[in-house]
């Protein structure tokens, strides 16, 4: 069987762990954010773990579910824990977040 087109910017490894670490930090399962963002947890788990890329506006929608920027996800440089904290922002409602 054919592997399916990828299609998105492939994801930065540093990205994946930023949704890790912060899906932990708000106590939320795969599921829980794959449901509020409308993916499978099956992709969650590939974009967390660098294997999946990933279209912006997508990622902008898990952003928005996790209560954080782009900007945080996707940093330029090193981010330090002091920065992290005053990057975050209130995570969405339990609802799905509408695309």
């Amino acid at each position: 069987m054919a592997k399916a087109k990828q299609t998105g910017t492939p994801i930065n490894p540093r990205i994946g762990e930023r949704l890790l670490l912060r899906r932990r930090a708000l106590d939320l399962t795969q599921k829980d954010v794959a449901r509020r963002a409308g993916i499978s947890t099956t992709v969650l788990s590939l974009l967390e773990n660098g294997e999946q890329s990933v279209s912006v506006e997508r990622l902008a929608v898990i952003a928005k579910v996790l209560g954080v920027s782009l900007d945080f996800l996707c940093p330029q440089e090193e981010v330090t824990e002091h920065e992290e904290a005053d990057s975050e922002v209130e995570p969405t409602a339990l609802e799905p977040v509408s695309q």
